[in-house]
């Protein structure tokens, strides 16, 4: 009768966690089964990730180069939201490794894990977190996430439990696919809409230095911009025409070597420049002022009048 009594238990508590892992894995395909915008799918895979695994709160971070961002939370109190918000630096992080090598983590014991940042684990333990998995996303143009979930206590986790945290991992990819071509779709259209009217815009002005204040102000709304400057090629020289966002409005009228930078080389190329890390390559980046002043990126093209 005992032996009888301890299979019937060990059968329900099976039972049990397969249902928890079938409701896991529904809820986790209903939270991320919908095309939306990627800042409304991170927030859905932090709240995904923490129903199905029943954890108290989740984060998504993002891996970008030696620092890890505030992507998505779910049920995160204000102190760690702040935390989180000002970046993790450090890129050995056990969450950076987890984003970059796509492997889950798992700890039970918070409070003496010196895997994490002796800061962090204090802020944990003082909003009563005492245990954490970490499973890896990757998402779209090499993007790389961290969705992290937080456990109230102290928690043993099980191979179910590793089982729902690599579904998860596959799901979100879907489901960061498919933000993407919402994401794309929407962009194309509000930069089609938004083209259109600056086209009708310059149809009707026949003063070139409108023309170019025109074209330099309504740049940066098209491209998701900072900043734009337009440049005169005279002889060896740029010579900046017109200028329009934060840090410009000493630009107009000041010169550089057409010799040197982006902009010169657009100038001799007469082929558009993609830079997208200056860093990289700083010989791009020389004599732009922008650039120089810590502006991480630019496009330029060449714009030829007959």
């Amino acid at each position: 009768l005992a032996s009888l009594a301890l299979h019937n238990a060990e059968s329900f508590e099976e039972r049990g966690r397969q249902a928890q892992v079938q409701r896991g894995f529904y809820r986790i395909a209903e939270v991320l089964g919908s095309p939306l915008s990627l800042s409304e799918t991170l927030d859905a895979l932090a709240q995904a990730a923490s129903e199905a695994l029943g954890g108290a709160s989740a984060v998504v971070l993002e891996l970008q180069g030696d620092e890890l961002a505030l992507a998505g939370s779910h049920a995160l109190p204000d102190a760690l939201e702040r935390r989180f918000a000002a970046g993790i630096q450090d890129s050995e992080a056990p969450f950076a490794r987890t984003a970059a090598e796509e492997r889950v983590l798992a700890s039970s014991e918070l409070a003496d894990d010196d895997r994490f940042d002796a800061s962090l684990r204090e802020l944990l333990g003082a909003e009563g977190y005492g245990s954490l998995l970490c499973a890896p996303v990757a998402g779209v143009r090499e993007q790389n996430f961290a969705a992290v979930v937080l456990f109230h206590g102290v928690r043993t986790f099980s191979d179910d439990d590793v089982l729902l945290t690599q579904h998860l991992s596959g799901a979100a990819r879907g489901a960061l696919e498919r933000s993407e071509l919402f994401e794309a779709e929407r962009r194309a259209r509000t930069f089609s809409q938004r083209l259109a009217q600056v086209g009708a815009l310059l149809s009707t002005s026949l003063d070139p230095n409108l023309v170019l204040e025109e074209v330099a102000r309504e740049a940066p709304s098209l491209l998701g911009a900072d900043a734009s400057v337009i440049r005169l090629l005279d002889g060896d020289e740029l010579v900046v025409r017109t200028a329009h966002g934060p840090g410009t409005d000493e630009l107009p009228g000041t010169t550089t070597s057409a010799a040197f930078g982006i902009s010169g080389a657009v100038a001799h190329s007469r082929t558009p420049v993609a830079l997208r890390d200056s860093r990289e390559q700083p010989r791009l980046a020389r004599d732009d002022p922008l650039l120089e002043r810590g502006a991480p990126g630019s496009v330029a093209v060449p714009m030829v009048a007959h």
